[in-house]
């Protein structure tokens, strides 16, 4: 499977291993299958996508979806689908950060967008 020349390293091992499994394998979450776990990281990039482009945006985000809502429309796609999903969100994240030399912004534990401010001493 190519991926885009901005997706990192370890993304494109987890990205590869999960390619190479196929959408049935367990995982060491359980009852979690390679599909549902694919599922969960795109999931997780549409939320931090959203994070990044409202902080570039400078507006708030309104609010971040539940893992129910925004998990089971995932599920549905096929496992190759749900791959190239998480590619091109990490791509599009990327881009936004790189676009807005978005250095001061950090993710929390939550993935939830914080912005420190740089100090001079």
């Amino acid at each position: 499977m190519n991926r885009s020349l901005t997706t990192p390293r370890e993304l494109e091992a987890l990205l590869s291993s999960l390619d190479g499994i196929g959408p049935k394998r367990l995982t060491s979450c359980p009852g979690w299958t390679s599909h549902h776990l694919a599922a969960h990281i795109a999931g997780n990039y549409e939320e931090v996508l959203a994070h990044v482009q409202a902080f570039a945006d400078h507006r708030p985000l309104e609010r971040t979806r539940t893992w129910e809502e925004r998990e089971q429309p995932l599920r549905e796609l096929e496992l190759t689908t749900l791959l190239t999903r998480i590619d091109e969100l990490a791509t599009a994240t990327t881009r936004i950060e790189r676009a807005c030399s978005m250095d001061s912004l950090t993710l929390n534990s939550l993935g939830r967008s914080e912005r420190f401010a740089s100090r001079v001493f």
